[in-house]
């Protein structure tokens, strides 16, 4: 019996000492799974942002090639009417044309704005010469007034001593 008590002791160690290291792999185990978990977030991110630079890079690649196909094909039309006579004719009177059309304009402003200037020079000059008028006319008054007073001898009119003393005593 104590045989067979030694060997279940036995057994029973071994099984701890199992348990404790199928423990400590589980442990392990989540800490390794944690540790996946923010490293598979870390590269969800990275590939967000590089999702991302790829569409902004994409983009701006076709807006220059979109530019680009512009420019071509202006010059390529410019290529064929270079080749076709008939078609640079038309092109080189279209442009004469056109030339003429914004020179009139040009002409057309340019002659309101000269109106302009002038209707507000006139403008001007009436208000200064109303002002010389005005002036004028202050000058004459205060003329007569005093023409008036030394015609008349009108004489001076002062307050009394009394008057004065009450009204510097206020």
């Amino acid at each position: 019996l104590s045989t067979r008590k030694d060997d279940s002791t036995t057994q029973l160690s071994d099984l701890k000492v199992k348990m404790l290291k199928a423990q400590y792999k589980i442990e392990s185990s989540h800490v390794i799974v944690k540790e996946t978990k923010d490293a598979m977030r870390v590269l969800e991110e990275q590939k967000q942002r590089g999702e991302d630079d790829l569409k902004k890079v994409t983009h701006e690649l076709e807006s220059a090639h979109a530019a680009k196909l512009q420019e071509l094909k202006l010059v390529e039309e410019k290529i064929d009417a270079l080749r076709n006579p008939v078609a640079l004719e038309a092109a080189v009177s279209r442009c004469m044309r056109q030339c003429s059309e914004l020179e009139a304009q040009r002409k057309r402003y340019q002659d309101e704005n000269l109106m302009r200037k002038h209707a507000v020079l006139a403008e001007i000059n009436d208000a200064l010469r109303t002002c010389a008028e005005y002036k004028e006319y202050e000058d004459k008054t205060v003329k007569k007034v005093n023409r008036f007073i030394t015609e008349f001898d009108i004489p001076k009119i002062e307050l009394s001593s009394s008057d004065k003393q009450k009204l510097s005593s206020r």
